[in-house]
């Protein structure tokens, strides 16, 4: 039997070149983390955005295993979804207050022609 031929021997030749076509300094910790609450959410934040996903993704990926898209993915949907109904609420929100004071000026100005035509006919 070839050397090369062994499937778990293949699997770890290949897992130890991608681990070296990555840029990893021995020691630091990539900034996209879910170390504490401030990295994480940074690194949400950074997802919501969908800015280099990939630098959160295929880590986690690679150390998670495949099923962790699926965290990314549902992460990026519902966030997006929550921020999406948070930005409409404030627009209608600001909507609503114009439309509130375009009607009390409307009802003010209303009562001072009132007033002004009861005293032009005294």
């Amino acid at each position: 039997v070839e050397p090369y031929d062994h499937p778990k021997l293949l699997k770890e030749l290949r897992e130890n070149v991608t681990r070296l076509a990555e840029p990893y300094i021995v020691g630091v910790v990539p900034r996209a983390n879910f170390d504490n609450i401030a990295f994480a959410s940074l690194t949400v934040f950074q997802l919501l955005t969908t800015s280099d996903i990939g630098d959160v993704l295929f880590p986690a990926m690679r150390t998670a295993g495949p099923f962790s898209a699926a965290y990314f993915v549902s992460l990026i949907v519902l966030g997006n979804f929550m921020l999406l109904n948070l930005f409409l609420a404030i627009i209608i929100t600001g909507f609503s207050e114009t439309k509130a004071q375009v009607l009390k000026e409307e009802r003010e100005n209303q009562r001072m022609i009132e007033q002004d035509k009861l005293r032009k006919a005294q």
